[in-house]
C-alpha cells in the first residue's frame, strides 16, 4: 500500500527492501547524471545499513574529499555519500550536508531509524506512529493509503487556516495524528521511542569578515554562482522560470555563465509568463534582454493575461488534495512548468527566495532605518519616505520609539511576547543587522515554509523537480551575515546581488527598481471570471455546515470583497475559505467513492 502511495513520485520504478522491524520502499526519478540506473533502498558496503533517499547534495567534492571513500566522484550516488557520512559520522552526519534532501536509513546494527530533512524543508517527510509501527512517508497521501481509517480531520489546523494563521503547517498535517517533520530536523526511532531534534539554526556557521565591500561581492559572486552550478546537474535539459525581475534574470545569466566557461554540461532553455492586458505583471521587455544574454538558451514566452486566480483549482484534471490548497493561482506556475516539461525538462530553476534572502522591500519597513549608519542617513530617509508613505514624524517614531517601548514592555512584564512553537528547539542565533534578523524570520516562518509544501504537490503531479538557488543553505548563511549597507543602498534594494551580476545581467535588468505584482490575475478571476465558481462553494457550504466559521461574518466579507475595486484586508481570509471548501468537498466525493 505504501509502494502505491508513493508511485506517482517515480516515473522510472518502484522496488521495496524489508528486514525484520524494517521496511523501506523508494519511487525512482533520475534527475542527475550519478542515479541513473541506481535502484534503491541502497545498502552500505558494511551491510548494516539501508537507506531510501529522495535527495540531490551538493557539496559532493567536499564530503567524498572528507571520507577518502577512493570512489569515482562520478559514479558515486548522493545515497551513497549520505549512508557512508553516516557510517564515519553517525547522526551528525546531516550537519554536514548541503543540498535538497529527506531521507530514511535503518541502522540494522543499532535497530535504529534515523530520517532527516533538510535546512530550508524542501524536501518533505511526515510521520504516523501507533503502538504497532511508525510510517514515515514523503506524502500524507502515501501514509492515508497504509492506515485503515482515515483519521479524523485536524481541525485547529482547518480554523486557522480560515483565518489565514498558518504556523501550524511547519509540523501538523490536516489530519490527526499524521505530522510533518519540520525543516532542519532529524527525527530518530528505538525500541518504540522516538524523538526529534532541530540540528540546524541559520546564521550560527561562522562566517568570513572582510575590510573591503568589494570582497564581499566578490565571495558572493563564488557562493552564488556554485549554487546555480550545482542545481545545473542534471540528466536532460533544465529549464529557468524568468520572469524578468532581479533574481530569477541572475539565475538564468549565472547559468549561462556557467555554461561558457565549462563548469557546467548541458543545455538550459527559459520560459517566460508575459501579459499584455495585465500591466501591472508585465515584465518582457527585461526578460527579452535576459533571453538575448543567454544566447545559448531557447527562450519560450507564454501569454498569460488568461491565468486569473482559480482558472485551475481543486481537483481539476486530476490534481491531488491530499491536504486543501493553499493558493488560489496555481494556474501562474503551471503554465511555464508544463511548456518546460513537454520540451524534455524534468528538473526546474525558479528564483522563489529571492525576496526572503535578499530582503525584498527594506524601504517600506521603517524599522530597517536602524541599520543605516548616521552618516548615511540624509541620502537613506527620502527613500524609507518614498516607499513608505508615512510622513517624517512617524517614520522617526516607528524606526526607533516604537521598539523602545516594546523592549521596555516587555521587560515590565505587560507585552505579551508570541508564544514559541513548540518544535522550535533552538534559539535564533545572534544576528547584527535588522534586515538580517527580517530575513531570518520570513526565511523561518510558517507561511513560507507552507508556500514551498505546495512546490512538492505541483512537482509530482507535473513530473518535474524544483530547484531553488536562492535557498541554498551556503547563500542563506553568508547573506545573513552580510554587512547591511549591501543589503540595500541609495534607494537600490538587494544591493549585493545588483553588485554580484554587474557586467553578466543585462544592465536595464540590473538596475530596475519597478516591482511587479499580480493582485490584478487574482481578482479577474474572483470579481468576474470565476465569480460564479465562488457562489456555489458558498451554497450549502461545507465549511459552514460543519461549524467551523461564522455564516454571516463569511458572506458579510464575500460582498464586502466584490462591491471594492481594490482587494481587501480580508483577501487571505476568503482565500482561505475557497482552499478549504474545495478540499472538503473532495474529502467528501472520496468517501463516497470508497463506499
Amino acid at each position: 500500500m505504501l509502494a502505491a502511495g508513493i508511485a506517482g513520485r517515480g516515473p522510472q520504478g518502484l522496488r521495496a527492501w524489508s528486514c525484520g522491524p524494517a521496511a523501506l520502499v523508494h519511487a525512482h526519478f533520475w534527475t542527475t547524471p550519478e542515479e541513473v540506473g541506481e535502484r534503491q533502498p541502497a545498502v552500505h558496503a558494511n551491510g548494516r545499513l539501508w537507506i531510501a533517499a529522495d535527495a540531490r547534495i551538493d557539496n559532493r567534492g567536499e564530503l567524498i574529499r572528507s571520507l577518502e571513500t577512493g570512489k569515482d566522484s562520478r559514479k558515486t550516488t548522493d545515497a551513497e555519500l549520505i549512508l557512508a557520512a553516516y557510517e564515519r559520522w553517525g547522526e551528525d552526519s546531516v550537519r554536514r550536508l548541503a543540498g535538497d534532501f529527506a531521507f530514511i536509513l535503518w541502522d540494522s546494527h543499532r535497530r535504529q531509524l534515523f530520517c532527516a530533512r533538510d535546512p530550508m524543508g524542501l524536501r518533505l517527510l511526515h510521520y504516523h506512529a501507533d503502538r504497532r509501527r511508525l510510517i514515515v512517508a514523503s506524502s500524507v497521501a502515501a501514509i492515508l493509503g497504509v492506515l485503515e481509517r482515515t483519521p479524523p480531520v485536524n481541525e485547529a489546523l482547518i480554523r486557522d487556516l480560515l483565518q489565514w494563521r498558518l504556523e501550524r503547517w511547519t509540523d501538523e498535517t490536516s489530519y490527526q495524528g499524521i505530522l510533518r517533520l519540520p525543516p532542519s530536523y532529524r527525527l530518530t526511532a528505538t525500541d518504540g521511542q522516538i524523538s526529534s531534534t532541530r540540528y540546524w539554526a541559520f546564521g550560527e556557521e561562522p562566517q568570513p569578515s572582510f575590510r573591503k565591500d568589494s570582497e564581499y561581492v566578490e565571495r558572493f559572486q563564488e557562493i552564488f554562482q556554485e549554487a546555480v552550478r550545482a542545481r545545473l546537474r542534471s540528466t536532460g535539459p533544465v529549464g529557468i522560470l524568468v520572469s524578468g525581475g532581479l533574481d530569477s534574470s541572475a539565475i538564468a545569466c549565472a547559468a549561462e555563465q556557467a555554461f561558457e566557461t565549462g563548469e557546467s554540461e548541458g543545455q538550459a532553455r527559459l520560459y517566460s509568463c508575459v501579459f499584455e492586458q495585465t500591466p501591472g505583471a508585465e515584465e518582457r521587455e527585461y526578460a527579452e534582454d535576459v533571453a538575448r544574454r543567454c544566447a545559448s538558451m531557447p527562450a519560450t514566452f507564454l501569454p498569460s493575461d488568461d491565468c486569473w486566480g482559480l482558472r485551475e483549482f481543486g481537483e481539476e484534471e486530476g490534481y491531488p488534495l491530499a491536504e486543501p490548497e493553499l493558493s488560489i493561482s496555481r494556474v501562474l506556475v503551471f503554465r511555464p512548468a508544463r511548456a518546460a516539461r513537454a520540451d524534455g525538462c524534468q528538473v526546474l530553476l525558479t528564483g522563489i527566495g529571492g525576496d526572503q534572502v535578499l530582503g525584498g522591500e527594506p524601504y517600506h519597513t521603517p524599522a530597517m532605518l536602524r541599520d543605516v549608519k548616521p552618516h548615511r542617513l540624509h541620502r537613506e530617509i527620502p527613500h524609507f519616505l518614498r516607499y513608505s508613505r508615512i510622513p517624517p514624524g512617524s517614520l522617526i517614531a516607528r524606526a526607533y520609539l516604537r521598539p523602545l517601548g516594546r523592549s521596555v514592555l516587555s521587560r515590565l512584564g505587560l507585552r505579551k511576547t508570541r508564544s514559541e512553537r513548540a518544535h522550535d528547539l533552538l534559539p535564533p542565533p545572534y544576528l547584527e543587522s535588522q534586515a538580517a534578523r527580517s530575513s531570518y524570520h520570513h526565511l523561518t516562518e510558517a507561511s513560507f515554509s507552507a508556500r514551498l509544501l505546495t512546490l512538492d504537490v505541483t512537482a509530482e503531479f507535473l513530473g518535474i523537480e524544483w530547484r531553488l538557488p536562492f535557498l541554498d543553505r551556503r547563500v542563506i548563511d553568508f547573506l545573513l551575515s552580510l554587512p547591511a549597507r549591501l543589503r540595500f543602498r541609495d534607494g537600490m534594494i538587494k544591493f549585493i546581488l545588483r553588485e554580484a551580476m554587474r557586467g553578466n545581467l543585462p544592465e536595464k535588468v540590473r538596475r530596475r527598481t519597478r516591482l511587479v505584482h499580480f493582485l490584478e490575475l487574482e481578482q479577474r478571476g474572483l470579481h468576474d471570471r470565476e465569480r460564479e465558481r465562488v457562489q456555489a462553494l458558498l451554497q450549502n457550504s461545507r465549511v459552514l455546515q460543519q461549524g467551523l466559521t461564522d455564516g454571516d461574518s463569511l458572506h458579510a466579507a464575500w460582498n464586502s470583497y466584490w462591491q471594492q475595486e481594490e482587494h481587501t484586508s480580508e483577501r487571505r481570509r476568503l482565500i482561505g475559505f475557497l482552499c478549504v471548501e474545495s478540499w472538503l468537498r473532495c474529502r467528501e466525493r472520496s468517501t463516497v467513492s470508497a463506499v
